[in-house]
């Protein structure tokens, strides 16, 4: 009985990673064009690991390639693309790679934090760009980032309340659906 469960979990595994792209983005170039370096498919099972410490472990066939944090810009698992943030130079700094949630207008990124205290708190941020900095999503955030477009922060500042900003609308997320029409088009 173990092995008719354990044949249909790695079927399972297998099925759900067929055909995925995994590997790291070694620049931002690579990054914006959404270019993957090194290992490519899962058909090779590719394995792409988040450390603790920040690296990032691309593992096929038995191959095992690590990459210390600041050495890629990002990586994509099973199709998800994560970017890195942050600084490992200052004490206490926060630093790792965000998952990209939705990139249609604004970048919006998600991250869990990992600290012993906050109970896996997922922390929101955003990028007005694949390159550019990237900043926690905050009603000040936004309102110094978008100080020319009074309808956008307006509308957010109600989102924001309300708490459904970053529920799905048409395909993305509500503050890129608000956004675009605050904004008139997307901003990439």
């Amino acid at each position: 009985m173990k092995s008719v469960v354990l044949t249909i979990v790695v079927f399972v595994v297998v099925i759900k990673s067929y055909g995925q792209t995994n590997g790291v983005y070694l620049s931002k170039d690579d990054f914006s064009a959404s270019t993957i370096s090194s290992l490519k498919t899962t058909g090779d099972l590719v394995k792409v690991d988040e450390n603790f410490n920040g690296s990032v472990t691309l593992s096929s066939n038995g191959q095992v390639r690590n990459y210390k944090f600041g050495t890629v810009y990002g990586y994509c698992n099973d199709g998800v693309k994560y970017r890195k943030y942050g600084s490992k130079t200052k004490l206490f700094s926060s630093y790792g790679y965000c998952k990209v949630m939705d990139e249609s207008a604004l970048i919006i990124y998600s991250k869990q934090s990992r600290h012993h205290r906050s109970n896996g708190y997922v922390w929101h941020y955003y990028s007005k760009s694949p390159t550019s900095e990237i900043k926690l999503l905050t009603l000040k955030n936004l309102k110094r980032d978008f100080s020319d477009n009074p309808g956008f922060i307006d509308v957010m500042s109600r989102s924001m309340k309300r708490k459904d900003y970053l529920r799905e609308s048409n395909g993305r997320l509500l503050i890129n659906e608000i956004y675009i029409s605050k904004n008139g088009e997307s901003i990439n």
